[in-house]
């Protein structure tokens, strides 16, 4: 007669107080990683300081977003995980806004006055051969300052 021994497999044996430790230790560390992570949304851009708004003069906005930053933006305003279409793109862009704050302290600036610019751009794009073409509206604002007074030449 032959007899087989089958391989008894044990799981590990844990006290209840060692797995609350290990879940809590872990939670605590997962939280700090993901609070001390830097967000991909954080705003580093640094804003443009221009000379002064001559009296009588038309103010001038910066240039209008490029392409490529009317797909970053629209990138950004998609859900997660969604895609921005990238062949056969037509981007409109039309101004509907341009305005100058008054004057106001800005610290490490001095006086200055924020002239705001704002974009409305129109993605539009095609799906497909049998598909109706689709477009996103995005809003774009371009913000900068402009100094109040003289200028000082920077040494």
């Amino acid at each position: 007669m032959i007899t087989t021994s089958r391989l008894r497999l044990r799981w590990p044996r844990f006290r209840t107080r060692t797995l609350l430790a290990v879940m809590t230790v872990l939670s605590i560390g997962f939280g700090a990683a993901l609070y001390l992570w830097p967000s991909p949304r954080a705003s580093t851009a640094v804003v443009p300081v221009l000379g002064p708004i001559t009296d009588g003069g038309k103010t001038t906005a910066l240039p209008p977003p490029s392409d490529a930053e009317v797909m970053r933006a629209l990138q950004r305003a998609l859900p997660r995980g969604a895609k921005a279409p990238t062949m056969n793109v037509r981007i409109v862009r039309e101004k509907v806004a341009d305005y100058v704050d008054p004057v106001r302290v800005y610290p490490m600036i001095g006086p200055g006055q924020q002239h705001h610019a704002h974009y409305r751009c129109s993605i539009y794009f095609s799906r497909g051969a049998y598909r109706p073409d689709g477009r996103y509206i995005i809003t774009v604002d371009h913000n900068h300052l402009h100094m109040v007074g003289e200028e000082t030449p920077s040494l």
